[in-house]
């Protein structure tokens, strides 16, 4: 039938996509792996899939662990965030990332812009090596100085995919 391939990609995984930290915690979204078993047949059609993870440290905890989103999660994100940021003067934007359909609420993450040039990041995270059974909550303040790496950062893994699948078919 169709011959599976491995993927070959600039990007060297696991992929930092999202970064921000305060001066008492931090938060890491990584792109780890591409999913195994795809095809050139399935990626022309369908487009890649992979693995998310995250990292936390505050306070004496560090966790990690991978999440529940897909690739369409991250895409409608990435337009969101950059939607929110370039409309940022006068306005109180807000820019979501989560899993599709009513899953438990497994994964959700808020970023919330206010007029004073700083940004709320709001989130919950179940985790999927646990059977979403643990997980973390955490809210962070930063300033917009981090927005900017984080959409280079983005605009950089989808560009990479949209060489890899040869179309910018995301959802």
């Amino acid at each position: 039938m169709f011959k599976e391939i491995e993927i070959e990609s600039t990007l060297e995984l696991p992929y930092k996509l999202i970064d921000i930290q305060d001066d008492n915690e931090q938060f890491i979204l990584y792109f780890k792996s591409f999913d195994k078993n795809q095809t050139d047949y399935s990626i022309k059609t369908k487009g890649i899939t992979g693995k998310f993870e995250i990292k936390y440290e505050c306070c004496g905890i560090d966790s990690q662990f991978e999440i529940d989103i897909t690739i369409g999660n991250l895409y409608y994100f990435y337009i969101e965030l950059e939607n929110s940021y370039e409309c940022l003067p006068g306005s109180e934007p807000i820019a979501v990332l989560n899993n599709y359909g009513e899953t438990l609420n497994q994964t959700n993450m808020t970023f919330r812009f206010d007029k004073l040039g700083h940004f709320i990041v709001s989130g919950y995270f179940k985790n999927k090596n646990n059977m979403y059974k643990s997980g973390i909550i955490f809210d962070i303040e930063v300033d917009t100085v981090f927005i900017y790496d984080i959409l280079r950062s983005l605009k950089r893994f989808f560009d990479e995919l949209r060489r890899i699948q040869g179309h910018s078919n995301f959802f």
